[in-house]
């Protein structure tokens, strides 16, 4: 039943009707008490409350994301993705202009939050790089994904190429930055941004 209202709620939330945004979003406060356990939380709690904050954070909604994730951080303080979430999350604030002032330190806590677990390490540091990157900090984001980093996941070791070649280029170093994008595009080979940067 959990699962069917996420579901629901998502769609709604996706809908142009107010009214439908509306309920979407109280039926997953409603599901937030409902799957919450008496004690500690359980795996299922986690899941949920992961999949929730991604729904929204994939529906680049952040403002409506900020009202459960730091919750549900607070509740499965275990669970990397929920950090890495909160991360993104406010990221997408800041991009939209909705973050307070000065939030900038509070995303860098939040992703170096998430490269403490091994599940979200990776894309967390080149995220966080990438975030850096944009506010000027070249030195701090390349520091985070310098040397190249060994990942299995292919779409995190893509796109952690393709930042190092943006922050390279940034700082001028065209070599280095072409060489980036040829190991991004090795990694895959139809990828359009690579091929255009390089």
């Amino acid at each position: 039943t959990a699962v069917m209202a996420l579901e629901l709620a998502v769609t709604a939330l996706r809908s142009d009707n107010r009214y439908a945004r509306d309920e979407g979003g109280r039926l997953l406060a409603e599901y937030n008490v409902r799957v919450r356990q008496p004690e500690a939380p359980d795996a299922f709690e986690c899941s949920w409350l992961w999949t929730e904050v991604a729904a929204l954070e994939g529906l680049f909604m952040a403002d409506s994301a900020m009202l459960f994730v730091p919750k549900a951080v607070e509740r499965c303080p275990a669970e990397g993705r929920l950090h890495l979430a909160h991360a993104l999350v406010s990221e997408q604030q800041w991009l939209r202009g909705t973050a307070g002032s000065g939030e900038e330190g509070n995303i860098f806590d939040r992703y170096k939050s998430a490269m403490k677990f091994s599940e979200t390490a990776a894309e967390a540091r080149m995220r966080a790089a990438w975030f850096l990157s944009r506010i000027g900090k070249l030195d701090e984001a390349l520091a985070l994904i310098e040397p190249r980093p060994t990942v299995t996941d292919r779409y995190v070791l893509y796109l952690t190429d393709l930042v190092r070649g943006q922050i390279f280029r940034a700082r001028g170093r065209l070599d280095d930055a072409a060489k980036a994008y040829r190991d991004a595009l090795a990694t895959w080979p139809d990828a359009q941004s690579a091929r255009v940067a390089l």
